[in-house]
């Protein structure tokens, strides 16, 4: 779901794009279609529940999800239909939900881990990144209707060697006996400066329970929010001394109750604030991470 600290618009035409900040995604330039090859399609998941001794290893892939076939028609269609494909990468048990563009230049997608359902808590973090894939595609979607209403029409700017996109690529971050940490990242590009940023996940394992930054750590709140500022005003310091100045604005970022902090567990059990591009200063400088320096309760090591 988009973040309130995330705004969208359409910036303007003619900037060069660059690839974004931990992204994990490809930008689609120079074919001759307006689409890449897809994932193979395959049939079944198994991803096994962690050990204490043993990062977990999936094993076979999920079910496509599917889609009931388009309605005959010539050329486009007029309005957005959400006839969708799912593949899915057996290496790293992410699912990719792709929208048919119907001869747009436009590439979307949605992609989410799915984990073998061997207790409750991994069935309920499955329905819960099932929730999120519908919800993507929903007709309510403003997002999604934008971007089909900027790849359509005779004044669209994409063209098969620049198209545009919106992309929600996944990774799974810390992944325990205790917990899962998932990151789907934004991506979004029509036609003027790439927006990105992302928004993340970390669960009980055994419940399904989604955690926050407190839940993680033997510290209280106010402890926490000292440890953010502190790293924040490093990284602001950091940036004066290379050079002269920071554009970060401390006081908003300040200002945010401690639930508004994005935060993943990356696989070595480090807890990483995650700041989008434009959230916590003009958009040259950049989305960025910073680690706190806390560890984690040891149920989730």
């Amino acid at each position: 779901s988009m973040s309130r600290r995330r705004t969208l618009a359409s910036p303007p035409p003619g900037q060069t794009i660059s690839a974004p900040r931990n992204s994990g995604a490809t930008v689609w330039r120079g074919t001759t279609s307006c689409w890449p090859d897809p994932l193979p399609t395959v049939t079944t998941v198994l991803v096994p529940p962690p050990s204490p001794s043993a990062a977990p290893r999936q094993q076979s892939p999920p079910a496509p999800v599917p889609t009931p076939p388009a309605a005959p028609s010539e050329g486009r269609d007029s309005e957005l239909r959400y006839h969708t494909t799912s593949s899915y990468d057996l290496e790293i048990g992410i699912r990719r939900t792709t929208l048919d563009a119907q001869g747009r230049c436009l590439s979307v997608y949605f992609e989410v881990p799915v984990f073998e359902e061997a207790t409750a808590g991994y069935r309920k973090i499955n329905a819960f990144f099932e929730e999120l894939t519908e919800r993507f595609f929903s007709p309510d979607s403003q997002q999604l209707t934008a971007a089909w209403g900027y790849a359509s029409g005779a004044g669209s700017l994409a063209v098969p060697e620049a198209p545009f996109f919106y992309q929600r690529p996944a990774a799974v971050g810390a992944h325990t006996a205790g917990l899962v940490s998932v990151t789907i990242g934004y991506q979004w590009m029509m036609g003027g400066v790439l927006d990105y940023g992302s928004d993340s996940y970390t669960f009980r394992t055994d419940t399904g329970e989604l955690l926050g930054l407190a839940d993680l750590v033997d510290a209280g709140e106010y402890a926490l929010r000292e440890l953010i500022f502190t790293a924040l005003e490093e990284r602001v310091s950091q940036d004066e001394r290379e050079h002269g100045s920071s554009p970060i604005d401390l006081e908003h970022l300040k200002g945010y109750e401690l639930d508004d902090y994005e935060f993943a567990v990356d696989e070595n059990g480090a807890i990483l604030l995650l700041f989008d591009k434009y959230e916590a200063a003009d958009g040259a400088y950049g989305g960025f991470d910073l680690t706190l320096p806390v560890p984690l309760k040891p149920d989730f090591i």
